[in-house]
């Protein structure tokens, strides 16, 4: 086990799972490991995570570009970090990322 490390990460990417429930997929990028960490949360808390060779995440956004290359899908402008407010289009609640809760104004 390595060391616990204070959420969110800087550069730290959290996306929601189409399922809603306050799932998320949280990206990080951890250069004194060379590795990725994907981890799924539910509810605020990690329940799995995955460590990632450089070689295996250029697999994976092979397959996600594949992926979208045959959907129909509008690129962002940017990526939204973990921690900023978004906003869900089919309801306009502001929610945070990295729990998939709404924030609080």
């Amino acid at each position: 086990m390595g060391d616990v490390i204070a959420l969110p990460l800087p550069g730290a990417t959290a996306l929601p799972d189409v399922r809603g429930e306050h799932r998320a997929l949280q990206v990080t990028w951890h250069e004194h490991d060379g590795v990725f960490v994907m981890s799924t949360w539910r509810l605020g808390q990690c329940v799995a995570s995955v460590r990632l060779a450089p070689a295996e995440a250029a697999a994976l956004v092979a397959v996600l570009a594949d992926g979208l290359a045959q959907c129909s899908v509008e690129a962002p402008g940017r990526p939204v970090l973990l921690g900023e407010p978004r906003t869900e289009p089919d309801r306009g609640v502001p929610t945070d990322r990295a729990t998939g809760g709404a924030t609080a104004h």
